[in-house]
């Protein structure tokens, strides 16, 4: 398990944030209801954050749970999701699962 740098800034604020960021990782568990609002959380943690350097749109992915940009170079897994610090990971084949990282903005750039 890699560990954020210790220049990482939160992007968890809310105490909505906290909520759903704390069960990103059980969003199998949740009601109907509930994961469709888990899921529009993550999409918009997602962009808050601008993770695809790319700028693609992101789809849902399993085993394991997640986020991957629509270009399929970069992935976003739950855990990095509930961590709230921007992480991503770098699919260099463009496959899901096979992946590098992750990698976190630069504090003073924002960039990856």
């Amino acid at each position: 398990k890699s560990v954020a740098p210790s220049t990482a800034k939160s992007v968890l604020q809310t105490p909505d944030d906290f909520k759903f960021a704390s069960r990103q990782t059980q969003r199998g568990t949740l009601a109907p209801r509930d994961l469709k609002e888990q899921d529009d959380w993550a999409q918009r943690m997602i962009k808050l954050v601008g993770a695809c350097p790319e700028n693609n749109d992101w789809a849902r992915k399993e085993n394991p749970g997640g986020f991957q940009c629509l270009g399929g170079g970069h992935g976003m897994t739950d855990e990095l999701l509930a961590e709230g610090l921007g992480g991503i990971l770098a699919h260099p084949a463009r496959k899901w699962g096979e992946s590098k990282g992750p990698y976190y903005p630069d504090p003073s750039t924002g960039k990856y």
